[in-house]
């Protein structure tokens, strides 16, 4: 998960070429790393759904510049602890720590991609540098920070936790 949350899967590629190109606008979600992928949404939303407002898909989404979806993820499986559901969390045990894992890696992912975007700015390349759509260089930058602060404090501050939790139980 930190691979594709930072880089994607680009280097399936080449291995993956023999598929039917009716795959290649789905495959173009795990080739890319998650905080660009509103460059294939945006496309995909504007060719089925035209009328729409999809400019918030447009690069440098808020959505995907952030750390949202490892969020979503990390609530979604702490969830059935939050509620005090045991039994739900005891038959699906495996599933939520697997959801964890997966929320913690994306974390630490999309952290390093957006620590990779600001500093890879400040290479003149035609590139829009790190601003998000819509917003103003000195917003986006305290966007980028914050959400890269969380992406790597979130992660490590439930690893604590949950080892401290570990350490009181074996005692």
């Amino acid at each position: 998960m930190v691979i594709w949350g930072t880089s994607g899967f680009f280097f399936l590629s080449p291995i993956l070429q023999f598929l039917p190109s009716f795959f290649d606008s789905i495959l173009d979600i795990f080739y890319q790393a998650i905080p660009d992928w509103d460059i294939p949404l945006y496309i995909w939303s504007n060719s089925w759904f035209s009328r729409g407002g999809w400019e918030f898909l447009k690069h440098r989404s808020w959505l995907f510049s952030s750390v949202i979806i490892p969020t979503v993820i990390l609530v979604i499986s702490i969830l059935p602890n939050i509620l005090r559901q045991p039994l739900l969390a005891k038959k699906y045990h495996w599933h939520l720590n697997t959801l964890r894992n997966i929320a913690f890696g994306l974390f630490v992912g999309v952290s390093a991609h957006l620590c990779g975007d600001i500093f890879l700015s400040f290479i003149p390349r035609g590139d829009i540098g790190f601003k998000i759509y819509g917003w103003n260089q000195f917003v986006s930058l305290i966007w980028f920070v914050f959400h890269i602060f969380l992406g790597i404090f979130i992660p490590f501050l439930l690893i604590w936790l949950m080892g401290a939790t570990y350490k009181k139980r074996s005692k």
